[in-house]
């Protein structure tokens, strides 16, 4: 917009407009920003909820991998298979899992990572990250790859079997959890569906109540003024 409009529209038009201009002006950049504001808030608090889950989950999954290693019956790894499935909490029921050791070298085809991005979060864990959270567009799916490092019931069994220079916080291996983001997204969808709703029905109203206030309360008192103003500049003292 030249500085010639610019000057037009605000210097130019009648009070009225202009009060609304500036008004309607400054009501849509608070609008925008408190909904992208909120928006990105609401994102990050469903972000930290998935994060949250999956920590949550870390425990359990290690549980019942020892648990099926234990037994050498397959009866009784069919039953913990079972056991495991019934208590999976039912938003996540759809969750997968694996566990990689911290060597993929010497490790089984089920205890290394399947894909570049398993291997690629294993390298930044051994660099000193705890853990690695994101999701993944071509599944549809929220990825998760957290540390597991050696306390003091894991060091003396996986020295033997894994690792003799394991040290007590060592790095043992990575988990990864897989979740379904279908829900997650759904969520944001019609959180950010009522915000716009909210924020249109806001702003229609804001400009209702800021057209009444101007006209009545701010316009109305300075025309009548003005026009008292006329009379007297031409000599009308009868008023």
């Amino acid at each position: 917009m030249s500085y010639r409009a610019f000057k037009k529209l605000l210097g130019e038009t009648n009070l009225e407009r202009k009060c609304r201009y500036l008004f309607g002006g400054g009501l849509l950049v608070l609008i925008t920003a408190s909904f992208s504001l909120n928006t990105w808030l609401n994102n990050q608090v469903l972000n930290d909820q998935n994060i949250t889950s999956a920590r949550l989950l870390v425990a359990p999954i290690i549980l019942e991998k020892h648990w099926k290693w234990s037994e050498s019956n397959d009866q009784y790894r069919m039953l913990i298979e079972k056991i495991a499935q019934s208590v999976k909490p039912k938003d996540l029921g759809d969750y997968s899992w694996a566990v990689f050791k911290a060597n993929p070298s010497n490790a089984d085809s089920k205890e290394r990572p399947i894909d570049s991005a398993g291997y690629e979060a294993l390298e930044r864990i051994k660099q000193g990250e705890n853990e690695i959270f994101y999701r993944d567009e071509a599944e549809s799916k929220f990825q998760y790859y957290g540390a597991i490092h050696a306390t003091e019931s894991c060091v003396s069994c996986h020295r033997l079997r894994d690792d003799p220079d394991l040290e007590l916080g060592g790095l043992i291996g990575i988990v990864n959890i897989r979740f379904p983001s279908q829900k997650v997204e759904q969520a944001q969808n019609w959180n950010n569906a009522i915000n716009l709703a909210s924020a249109l029905v806001t702003a229609v109203l804001a400009m209702l109540a800021a057209y009444a206030i101007v006209r009545y309360v701010i316009v109305k008192p300075v025309l009548h003024l003005k026009d008292v103003s006329d009379q007297i500049a031409h000599g009308n003292l009868d008023l």
